[in-house]
Parts: C-alpha cells; structure tokens; sequence
C-alpha cells in the first residue's frame, strides 16, 4: 500500500475523525487550519460526511483509517 502525505492539520483531523468512531465529528471540532484540511481530505476520500444532501457530521473513511495507520481498517 502507498503511504499518503498528509499536513499536521490533516493528520489531526483524521485522528479527532478515528477518535470520534461511529458518532463523528461536527464542523465545531476542529480548527481553521484542520476544517481547510478536510476539503482536500473529502476529495481524497478519506473523509465523507453524512447525510450526504445536508452533511452535518463527519467520518473516518476505511482511507482515512489507512492514511494514518491504523490496521484495524
């Protein structure tokens, strides 16, 4: 598998995002510097939020997981 990568911001958000498991995380959750991270993250798939037509929480994709090492994955 490639390695991907990633800022400190991004990095972080994909870490409060596996911390946050199944609940996910909103918007608030992060900073300026961590919620610009998330675009490019989304577009990458490694994050994806839910429900898609009006997202209001985020989650950890099996991509994310994997960009950050974590094998449970």
């Amino acid at each position: 598998m490639a390695t991907v990568p990633l800022t400190t911001a991004a990095a972080t958000a994909l870490r409060k995002l596996r911390q946050a498991g199944n609940v996910g995380c909103g918007l608030n959750d992060f900073d300026a510097d961590e919620f610009q991270a998330l675009k490019q993250l989304r577009a990458a798939g490694f994050v994806e939020a839910y429900p898609p037509a009006a997202p209001n929480r985020l989650f950890i994709t099996v991509g994310g997981l994997e960009a950050v090492g974590d094998t449970r994955a």
